[in-house]
């Protein structure tokens, strides 16, 4: 404040305003930079991507990582605006400090919500792959469920022709048997009627003759 109040007594002269205000404007940029310099917020670097597997639980980590990081950069910037906002009252050029100080904001603010968006594609990465990994997971059990749905089929079906083959040849071998029986029986009775004829005929002679002797 004493050199800004010696350049302003050094301007009573009219010869010598230009020079002054000259003065004062270098005096003040030079107090800006300073105060620029000094309590500037930090800066968001850039992150580079890493490489992460597809489905890696650090992929999700890394990106919760991200966001965090610059919630906590976003909160110390704007505190940071605060303060220099509040210093800028004590500045000769009071809007142009503010706006200055508003400038550097945006700036640093851009950085971090670049940070903050990778985070998120990140994490998004890794809900997607996550999710194409569950559902390469599910068609693998539903094609083995297949699978085994399929060889049990095939088992029953063989173990159904099995018994209907064998209910078949039990069918045939008792028609077989049944049949068997029938012409057991038949020629029994044939034998049976052969044996009465002839007992008949050698009790009657006489009549077996002239039944004989019959044209």
């Amino acid at each position: 404040m004493e050199n800004r109040s010696k350049i302003l007594a050094a301007c009573v002269t009219r010869a010598g305003c230009f020079f002054c205000l000259f003065l004062l404007c270098a005096a003040v940029r030079a107090e800006n930079a300073d105060f620029s310099s000094a309590d500037s917020p930090p800066q968001a670097v850039e992150v580079r991507e890493e490489a992460f597997a597809e489905g890696d639980d650090s992929l999700l980590e890394r990106g919760k990582a991200l966001q965090e990081e610059a919630a906590r950069r976003r909160d110390a910037m704007e505190d940071s605006l605060a303060e220099e906002t509040a210093q800028c009252d004590t500045r000769f050029f009071v809007n142009d400090c503010k706006n200055a100080a508003r400038a550097r904001y945006l700036e640093a603010l851009e950085k971090t919500r670049s940070m903050e968006m990778e985070g998120r594609a990140l994490e998004r990465r890794w809900r997607l792959s996550r999710r194409a990994a569950q559902e390469e997971e599910r068609e693998k059990e539903n094609l083995k469920r297949a699978t085994e749905d399929a060889g049990r089929a095939k088992t029953i079906a063989k173990q159904r022709a099995e018994q209907e083959a064998r209910a078949a040849r039990k069918k045939q071998d008792k028609a077989m048997k049944a049949e068997k029986k029938r012409a057991k029986r038949e020629k029994r009775r044939k034998d049976a009627l052969a044996r009465g004829k002839g007992d008949a005929e050698s009790d009657n002679p006489a009549a077996s003759a002239q039944a004989g002797e019959k044209p």
